[in-house]
Protein backbone atom coordinates (compact mmCIF):
# COMPACT_ATOMS: atom_id res chain seq x y z
CA UNK A 1 0.00 0.00 0.00
CA UNK A 2 1.71 3.51 -0.95
CA UNK A 3 -0.69 5.40 2.44
CA UNK A 4 -1.06 3.40 5.45
CA UNK A 5 -2.91 4.26 8.82
CA UNK A 6 -2.47 1.47 11.63
CA UNK A 7 -4.40 2.45 14.66
CA UNK A 8 -3.93 5.88 14.15
CA UNK A 9 -4.93 8.56 16.82
CA UNK A 10 -4.68 12.26 16.90
CA UNK A 11 -5.26 14.15 20.41
CA UNK A 12 -4.70 17.65 21.34
CA UNK A 13 -4.97 18.72 24.82
CA UNK A 14 -6.42 21.67 25.18
CA UNK A 15 -5.98 22.65 29.00
CA UNK A 16 -5.37 19.75 32.47
CA UNK A 17 -9.00 19.33 32.43
CA UNK A 18 -10.12 18.87 28.30
CA UNK A 19 -8.77 16.39 25.17
CA UNK A 20 -10.03 16.28 22.18
CA UNK A 21 -9.52 13.42 19.95
CA UNK A 22 -10.07 14.70 15.52
CA UNK A 23 -8.75 11.29 14.89
CA UNK A 24 -9.42 8.34 16.67
CA UNK A 25 -8.10 5.65 15.91
CA UNK A 26 -8.71 4.99 12.11
CA UNK A 27 -6.76 2.15 9.80
CA UNK A 28 -6.88 3.28 5.81
CA UNK A 29 -4.96 1.35 3.26
CA UNK A 30 -4.34 3.34 -0.18
CA UNK A 31 -2.72 1.74 -2.97
CA UNK A 32 -1.25 3.56 -5.50
CA UNK A 33 -3.19 4.65 -8.14
CA UNK A 34 -6.37 5.03 -5.96
CA UNK A 35 -8.53 7.80 -5.84
CA UNK A 36 -9.54 7.90 -2.65
CA UNK A 37 -12.64 10.69 -1.34
CA UNK A 38 -13.29 11.16 2.28
CA UNK A 39 -16.13 12.93 3.34
CA UNK A 40 -18.05 14.36 6.38
CA UNK A 41 -19.08 17.33 8.15
CA UNK A 42 -17.38 20.54 9.28
CA UNK A 43 -14.74 19.38 11.88
CA UNK A 44 -15.68 15.62 11.59
CA UNK A 45 -11.14 15.27 11.45
CA UNK A 46 -11.17 14.65 7.91
CA UNK A 47 -8.78 17.51 8.03
CA UNK A 48 -6.42 16.34 10.54
CA UNK A 49 -6.08 12.92 8.75
CA UNK A 50 -5.27 14.81 5.60
CA UNK A 51 -2.34 16.63 7.73
CA UNK A 52 -1.80 13.39 9.29
CA UNK A 53 -0.90 11.60 5.98
CA UNK A 54 1.39 14.97 4.88
CA UNK A 55 3.19 14.70 7.73
CA UNK A 56 2.30 18.02 9.04
CA UNK A 57 0.80 16.75 12.50
CA UNK A 58 2.33 13.51 14.29
CA UNK A 59 0.09 10.97 15.51
CA UNK A 60 -0.01 10.71 19.62
CA UNK A 61 -0.65 6.60 18.66
CA UNK A 62 -0.25 4.53 15.70
CA UNK A 63 1.48 4.10 12.58
CA UNK A 64 1.89 6.13 9.41
CA UNK A 65 3.44 4.27 6.64
CA UNK A 66 4.14 6.25 2.96
CA UNK A 67 5.40 4.04 0.52
CA UNK A 68 6.59 1.57 3.39
CA UNK A 69 8.18 4.30 5.39
CA UNK A 70 6.93 4.84 8.64
CA UNK A 71 6.56 8.75 8.94
CA UNK A 72 6.05 9.06 12.97
CA UNK A 73 10.24 9.19 13.99
CA UNK A 74 11.45 11.07 11.20
CA UNK A 75 13.08 14.15 11.51
CA UNK A 76 10.80 17.01 10.70
CA UNK A 77 13.56 18.06 7.56
CA UNK A 78 13.28 14.23 6.59
CA UNK A 79 9.44 14.51 6.81
CA UNK A 80 9.87 17.76 4.46
CA UNK A 81 11.98 16.59 2.35
CA UNK A 82 10.04 13.25 1.39
CA UNK A 83 6.89 16.09 1.30
CA UNK A 84 8.95 17.74 -1.49
CA UNK A 85 9.64 15.01 -3.11
CA UNK A 86 6.71 12.66 -2.90
CA UNK A 87 3.78 15.08 -2.63
CA UNK A 88 1.27 17.72 -3.82
CA UNK A 89 -1.05 19.54 -1.03
CA UNK A 90 -4.24 21.20 -2.62
CA UNK A 91 -4.92 23.39 0.46
CA UNK A 92 -8.49 24.39 1.43
CA UNK A 93 -8.05 28.20 0.43
CA UNK A 94 -5.67 29.55 -2.44
CA UNK A 95 -2.61 30.20 -0.02
CA UNK A 96 -1.00 31.96 -2.86
CA UNK A 97 1.48 34.47 -2.36
CA UNK A 98 0.22 38.08 -3.63
CA UNK A 99 3.51 39.66 -4.53
CA UNK A 100 4.48 36.50 -7.02
CA UNK A 101 2.24 36.36 -10.64
CA UNK A 102 0.77 33.28 -10.98
CA UNK A 103 3.88 31.04 -12.67
CA UNK A 104 6.36 32.73 -10.06
CA UNK A 105 3.74 31.00 -7.39
CA UNK A 106 3.62 27.96 -9.62
CA UNK A 107 7.48 27.34 -9.86
CA UNK A 108 8.13 28.42 -6.53
CA UNK A 109 8.66 24.92 -4.74
CA UNK A 110 11.42 24.40 -6.84
CA UNK A 111 13.81 25.95 -4.70
CA UNK A 112 13.44 24.21 -2.26
CA UNK A 113 13.64 20.54 -4.35
CA UNK A 114 17.42 19.24 -4.30
CA UNK A 115 16.96 17.58 -8.22
CA UNK A 116 15.35 20.86 -9.92
CA UNK A 117 16.63 24.29 -11.01
CA UNK A 118 14.50 27.18 -10.76
CA UNK A 119 15.21 27.99 -14.86
CA UNK A 120 13.90 24.07 -15.01
CA UNK A 121 10.97 25.31 -12.46
CA UNK A 122 9.98 27.74 -14.49
CA UNK A 123 9.61 26.02 -17.99
CA UNK A 124 7.42 23.36 -16.10
CA UNK A 125 5.30 25.98 -14.21
CA UNK A 126 4.31 27.52 -17.94
CA UNK A 127 3.61 23.44 -18.84
CA UNK A 128 1.41 22.80 -16.39
CA UNK A 129 -0.33 26.47 -16.42
CA UNK A 130 -1.34 25.72 -19.99
CA UNK A 131 -2.58 21.80 -18.66
CA UNK A 132 -5.60 23.83 -16.00
CA UNK A 133 -5.81 26.52 -18.53
CA UNK A 134 -4.59 29.19 -17.25
CA UNK A 135 -1.21 29.87 -20.26
CA UNK A 136 -2.96 33.27 -21.01
CA UNK A 137 -2.91 34.63 -17.28
CA UNK A 138 1.45 33.97 -16.51
CA UNK A 139 2.02 37.27 -15.39
CA UNK A 140 -1.47 38.04 -13.71
CA UNK A 141 -1.26 38.20 -9.34
CA UNK A 142 -3.85 35.92 -7.02
CA UNK A 143 -6.02 39.77 -7.45
CA UNK A 144 -6.04 39.59 -10.37
CA UNK A 145 -7.63 36.43 -10.77
CA UNK A 146 -10.86 34.59 -10.24
CA UNK A 147 -11.62 32.15 -7.36
CA UNK A 148 -11.19 29.65 -9.98
CA UNK A 149 -7.93 30.53 -11.27
CA UNK A 150 -6.75 30.73 -8.42
CA UNK A 151 -7.41 27.23 -7.44
CA UNK A 152 -6.13 25.98 -10.61
CA UNK A 153 -3.07 27.51 -9.48
CA UNK A 154 -2.66 25.58 -7.01
CA UNK A 155 -3.29 22.60 -8.54
CA UNK A 156 -0.78 23.76 -10.72
CA UNK A 157 1.84 24.44 -8.28
CA UNK A 158 1.00 20.97 -6.31
CA UNK A 159 1.93 19.05 -9.80
CA UNK A 160 5.21 21.03 -9.88
CA UNK A 161 7.61 18.85 -8.24
CA UNK A 162 5.74 15.31 -9.98
CA UNK A 163 4.00 14.20 -7.10
CA UNK A 164 2.94 10.49 -6.33
CA UNK A 165 1.04 11.64 -4.06
CA UNK A 166 -1.88 14.50 -4.72
CA UNK A 167 -3.14 15.36 -0.97
CA UNK A 168 -6.27 17.62 -1.67
CA UNK A 169 -8.47 19.34 1.28
CA UNK A 170 -11.53 20.56 0.19
CA UNK A 171 -10.45 21.54 -3.08
CA UNK A 172 -13.73 22.72 -4.25
CA UNK A 173 -14.90 24.52 -1.43
CA UNK A 174 -16.86 28.05 -2.07
CA UNK A 175 -16.47 27.38 -5.83
CA UNK A 176 -19.76 27.74 -8.11
CA UNK A 177 -21.30 24.42 -9.50
CA UNK A 178 -20.01 24.87 -13.05
CA UNK A 179 -16.43 25.99 -12.00
CA UNK A 180 -16.12 23.17 -9.45
CA UNK A 181 -17.20 20.32 -12.42
CA UNK A 182 -14.28 21.97 -13.63
CA UNK A 183 -11.77 21.14 -10.89
CA UNK A 184 -13.00 17.72 -10.99
CA UNK A 185 -12.65 17.24 -14.43
CA UNK A 186 -8.91 18.74 -13.86
CA UNK A 187 -8.31 16.20 -10.48
CA UNK A 188 -9.53 13.37 -12.79
CA UNK A 189 -7.14 14.44 -15.34
CA UNK A 190 -4.25 14.15 -12.58
CA UNK A 191 -5.21 10.71 -11.52
CA UNK A 192 -5.50 9.39 -14.96
CA UNK A 193 -1.84 10.17 -15.94
CA UNK A 194 -1.17 7.89 -12.63
CA UNK A 195 -0.91 10.30 -9.54
CA UNK A 196 -2.61 8.91 -6.68
CA UNK A 197 -5.00 11.40 -4.77
CA UNK A 198 -6.59 11.20 -1.25
CA UNK A 199 -9.10 14.41 -1.33
CA UNK A 200 -11.35 15.43 1.78
CA UNK A 201 -14.66 17.28 1.55
CA UNK A 202 -17.94 17.80 2.82
CA UNK A 203 -19.64 17.29 -0.78
CA UNK A 204 -21.15 13.64 -1.56
CA UNK A 205 -21.92 14.62 -5.14
CA UNK A 206 -18.16 14.67 -5.56
CA UNK A 207 -17.61 11.18 -4.54
CA UNK A 208 -18.74 9.78 -7.96
CA UNK A 209 -15.55 10.90 -9.61
CA UNK A 210 -13.79 8.30 -6.78
CA UNK A 211 -12.38 4.48 -6.79
CA UNK A 212 -13.10 4.28 -3.21
CA UNK A 213 -14.98 6.63 -0.50
CA UNK A 214 -14.84 6.62 3.68
CA UNK A 215 -17.23 8.95 6.15
CA UNK A 216 -16.04 10.60 9.19
CA UNK A 217 -17.43 11.16 11.77
CA UNK A 218 -16.58 12.37 14.99
CA UNK A 219 -12.82 10.89 14.28
CA UNK A 220 -13.83 8.14 13.29
CA UNK A 221 -13.40 6.15 9.75
CA UNK A 222 -16.67 4.52 8.99
CA UNK A 223 -16.65 2.12 6.18
CA UNK A 224 -16.52 2.79 2.86
CA UNK A 225 -19.65 4.27 1.07
CA UNK A 226 -20.89 4.82 -2.26
CA UNK A 227 -23.08 7.79 -3.75
CA UNK A 228 -26.11 7.12 -5.37
CA UNK A 229 -25.74 10.29 -7.57
CA UNK A 230 -23.62 10.90 -10.87
CA UNK A 231 -21.47 13.91 -10.73
CA UNK A 232 -18.56 12.22 -12.95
Amino acid sequence: MLISFNDVTKQYNLDEEKIITPVNRVNLAIAGGDFTIITGRSGSGKTTLLNLAAGLVRPTTGRILIGGVDIKNMSDKGISLMRNRTMGFIFQYPSLIPSLNAVENVALPCIFHKYSTYSDGYKRAVSLLQTVGLLDRLEARPKQLSAGQQRRVVIARSLINNPTILLADEPTSDLDECTEREIMDLLLKIHTSGTTILMVTHSLELTACATSVFRMENGVLEGSIRSHQHFC
